[in-house]
């Protein structure tokens, strides 16, 4: 490590609010929390959609039809009108 890249670490650490310092470049606490929490839900949002990616597929012809008899239901009202 260079003597230039041991100044930025050193700026980096004793820079921040109340000695905290910055991570990633971030300076202010609530703006780390709240990229770590998009980061997360994003992350739970993957792993749910992955865990139940093919759920429910089998009342999928049960569905189909029930939209057959709604659509055909439909079209009669629609002529009576």
């Amino acid at each position: 490590m260079s003597h230039r890249e041991r100044q930025t670490v050193l700026f980096m650490i004793s820079s921040g609010k109340g000695g905290i310092g910055m991570v990633l470049g971030i300076p202010d606490f609530w703006i780390w929390s709240a990229f770590l929490l998009s980061v997360g839900s994003t992350l739970l949002c993957v792993i749910y959609g992955a865990i139940n990616w093919n759920r429910g597929g089998n009342d999928e012809s049960q569905q189909i039809d029930e939209e057959v008899q709604w659509d055909e239901k439909e079209k009669e009202v629609e002529a009576k009108l």
